[in-house]
């Protein structure tokens, strides 16, 4: 599991040393006073649900318990309409109900178009955003995904086409 501590002002990610949790589960490390948000991303294979802890203040010594849960893994393949892979796709999840985004750390889809995540076990808004040469702020949605189990769920983007066409000699 990796510890991550964010500047809420800036989104900068703060390096530090010792961030990694051992096999008993603990971890400890330096973090200048302030107030940061805490990430907590276990390893995709483990299968659990990562968490973000907002506004996490540090004045001293801070004892952190974090219970990370179960999850379900989400995983598919993002393609044109041709069937090339889209690399650069963000795929957020987002909880049906009251469109709640859940915490999903490398949701981007690699140069395959492949994409990966874990959630809990929930009925979600899936919401792709790709990169150029789509127009920035353009979006698919796919709503209604029930997770309970291990799900793949694909996407061939409509218009995709810019994609294929940049991809001829």
């Amino acid at each position: 599991t990796d510890i991550d501590v964010i500047d809420p002002a800036t989104g900068a990610s703060i390096p530090l040393v010792g961030d990694g949790v051992g096999a008993a589960g603990t971890f400890a490390t330096v973090v200048p006073f302030g107030t940061w948000h805490v990430e907590v991303e276990p390893p995709l294979v483990a299968g659990l649900v990562a968490q973000r802890l907002l506004d996490r203040v540090v004045a001293g010594t801070l004892n952190l318990p974090v219970s990370l849960v179960a999850g379900r893994r989400v995983t598919g393949t993002v393609t044109s309409v041709l069937g090339t892979p889209v690399p650069g796709v963000n795929v957020d999840a987002r909880r049906q109900f009251d469109l709640t985004e859940v915490f999903t750390p490398g949701d981007h889809t690699n140069l395959l178009g492949v994409y990966q995540m874990i959630v809990p076990s929930d009925t979600y808004r899936l919401v792709f955003k790709p990169d150029l040469p789509y127009a920035p702020g353009d979006s698919f949605v796919v709503d209604n995904q029930i997770v309970t189990t291990d799900r793949v769920i694909n996407l061939a983007l409509p218009g995709a086409s810019a994609v294929d066409d940049a991809l001829l000699p």
